[in-house]
């Protein structure tokens, strides 16, 4: 999709591994927290999370479920979520922000409304935004939760607030399914990738958003 920087008005960011480098805890955290519950390996849930983390944390969960022929119900849900975000919000005070969000977002405050549109659970969320002292940069930062989640849901939101249209969004992530999100909702996507070689508009490290 190409992208006309004249046109964009908000700027959209996910929070773990765009912002915020989480991802160095959270797919171990989930190995503990379903090694413990159920005995399981705690490395097969780790790669499990990895390759489908960036989808809302109830279907993330169940698809580890199904994948290790497990029940999957709202109960046992809440009770791994709850876990899950306890052991993160512990974790995080080890962890921060990549080394040029700040720089880069007190360049884009000043020209677009920004916001965090994520996965997590959405107290967790808060919770880790607002220790880093990163809440007063944002419009809105949102987690998901049943009937709101990242992705096409919060972009609806997003409209209804800032008065504008899907071409005024532009959506900042890390992973294919930040990637398909967008695409889905029809909405400009472009992907921090800091390593890896893909086929897709993508940067290398966020202050190449400066040209926008």
């Amino acid at each position: 999709m190409i992208i006309n920087n004249s046109k964009i008005k908000v700027v959209v960011f996910d929070w773990d591994g765009t912002l915020f480098d989480s991802m160095g805890y959270k797919p171990l955290n989930a190995g503990k927290v379903f090694a413990e519950k159920y005995g399981v390996d705690s490395d097969r849930v780790t790669q499990l999370f990895k390759k489908h983390s960036g989808i809302p944390r109830k279907n993330l969960f169940q698809v580890i479920l199904n994948n290790l022929n497990l029940d999957f119900n709202t109960k046992i849900y809440n009770e791994l979520s709850q876990d899950f975000s306890n052991l993160n919000v512990l974790s995080a005070k080890q962890a921060g922000l990549f080394d040029e969000v700040l720089e880069i977002l007190d360049h884009l405050k000043t020209k677009f409304v920004l916001y965090v549109s994520s996965s997590s659970n959405h107290n967790e969320l808060v919770t880790i935004v607002n220790d880093v002292g990163m809440t007063s940069y944002f419009a809105g930062v949102w987690g998901s939760v049943k009937g709101f989640n990242k992705g096409k849901e919060h972009f609806d939101k997003i409209l209804i607030e800032q008065n504008c249209t899907l071409n005024n969004l532009l959506f900042i992530g890390d992973d294919h399914a930040d990637q398909n999100l967008a695409k889905e909702a029809g909405v400009s996507f472009i992907k921090i990738c800091r390593s890896e070689e893909e086929q897709v508009q993508q940067i290398k490290t966020l202050l190449s958003l400066k040209y926008l």
